[in-house]
């Protein structure tokens, strides 16, 4: 049956940052299908950028975008203020 609307048997939810099952299951799968194939790709993306620099670009982006997790933004608005720090160097040799 289920759960009634607005419960969950995670109260705290998903934890940040964990990836979705079936995302990580198709990256895992592309560069397992890709590992075989990944030399002679990348002798025709090098040819390519020779001819169409920006074209071989684009592609080694979307597949890096089906690889590599998204970025996030993050939000560095505000205050920062660290506190002074005082070093002491001191010379390890004896002198006299």
């Amino acid at each position: 049956m289920g759960l009634p609307p607005g419960r969950t048997n995670n109260p705290n939810g998903k934890p940040k940052g964990t990836q979705n099952k079936m995302v990580e299951k198709f990256r895992s799968d592309l560069l397992i299908g890709l590992m075989p194939e990944l030399p002679e790709y990348l002798k025709e993306l090098r040819k390519l950028k020779k001819t169409d620099p920006l074209k071989a670009l684009e592609i080694y982006h979307k597949y890096l975008t089906l690889v590599l997790p998204k970025m996030k933004e993050i939000d560095l608005s505000g205050d920062i203020s660290f506190n002074p720090v005082q070093i002491e160097i001191i010379d390890g040799q004896n002198k006299g």
